[in-house]
């Protein structure tokens, strides 16, 4: 690495330092009085009168459109289980991408090899978090049709929506079950009907939860048969999960070609610089060449991904 890079490396590492730690002393003295204050605020009354009263006020979308790209963050780490604050999990990233760029550069004596390991692992922990995510949005998608079963025949024994939120939480298993029981435990501490059941549809992101939500709520207001409306969002969730295990059963094959065709290059690459140094470091005088290599392979993954995936 020249001596020039080594000054504005070290103060961006710094300047990430500070910010991790500020970003701590945030989350630690501030950010949860602030919270306890809101809270303190509406239970005592103090917010603007009539705030409450319709169906979709006060309240975030079920979508989250138009909010900032940190509270659309926020929400997606919320849906993946990961409770950490935005501004951390940001630096995170950026700081293991400074931190990896500064160790290649070092290590191979050519400071574009950092410059080009960069971008890919700062981005390593947001694929670590889409791949929670995903996880566990299928996790809880194939819980949701025993979930609604219960719920059922809860409510047809005459149990209310909120027990019967509660022994969803006890007959089945996280993280669901957990969800489930968070709503039960805010409207058993006072929270509004109607904002626990868009804080479930919020907190998972799933459509079918999201559909619960709005009909719940709008059966509080008119009425109607809640029975047969879980019953047949039990039904619809059976046929989504048998079509999604078909489409990914009939697109096995892609998929594996596909990856085949993304590890390849990448693996013939190492193992020619381990057998044979000298030929394999040929390449790395070539920087446009590998950065030209590396687009295209991006390139294709979401065109092939794009191409084996379905969405309905």
């Amino acid at each position: 690495m020249k001596p020039e890079w080594i000054a504005p490396l070290t103060f961006i590492s710094v300047v990430l330092f500070v910010g991790a730690l500020l970003a701590t002393i945030y989350d630690t003295f501030v950010r949860y009085h602030l919270l306890l204050n809101n809270r303190m605020d509406e239970l005592s009354g103090r917010l603007k009168p009539g705030s409450l009263d319709t169906l979709f006020q006060n309240i975030k979308p079920l979508d989250a459109t138009g909010n900032s790209w940190r509270e659309q963050l926020a929400d997606y780490l919320e849906q993946a289980g990961l409770r950490i604050h935005p501004n951390r999990f940001m630096v995170a990233c950026l700081g293991l991408g400074v931190f990896v760029a500064l160790v290649l550069g070092a290590a191979m004596h050519r400071w574009w090899i950092g410059a080009l390991a960069f971008v890919p692992c700062s981005l390593l922990p947001l694929a670590y978090v889409r791949f929670r995510h995903a996880a566990r949005a299928q996790r809880m998608l194939l819980q949701l049709p025993q979930a609604f079963d219960v719920v059922g025949r809860a409510v047809r024994a005459g149990q209310t929506i909120p027990a019967a939120f509660q022994i969803v939480a006890q007959e089945l298993d996280a993280p669901l079950a957990d969800e489930f029981l968070f709503c039960y435990e805010q409207q058993n501490l006072g929270m509004p009907y109607d904002i626990a059941l868009r804080g479930l549809a919020q907190r998972t992101g799933i459509i079918e939860l999201r559909i619960l939500a709005v009909a719940l709520l709008v059966q509080s207001r008119t009425g109607g048969n809640l029975v047969e409306l879980v019953t047949n969002l039990s039904k619809m969730v059976t046929k989504r999960i048998k079509m999604q295990q078909r489409v990914k059963t009939l697109t096995s094959e892609s998929r594996m070609q596909a990856t085949v065709l993304m590890v390849l290059p990448a693996v013939a690459f190492a193992g020619l610089l381990v057998l044979s140094p000298e030929y394999g470091s040929t390449l790395l005088d070539y920087p446009r060449l590998l950065g030209g290599t590396v687009a295209a392979q991006c390139a294709g993954a979401v065109w092939i991904r794009r191409c084996v995936s379905l969405d309905f």
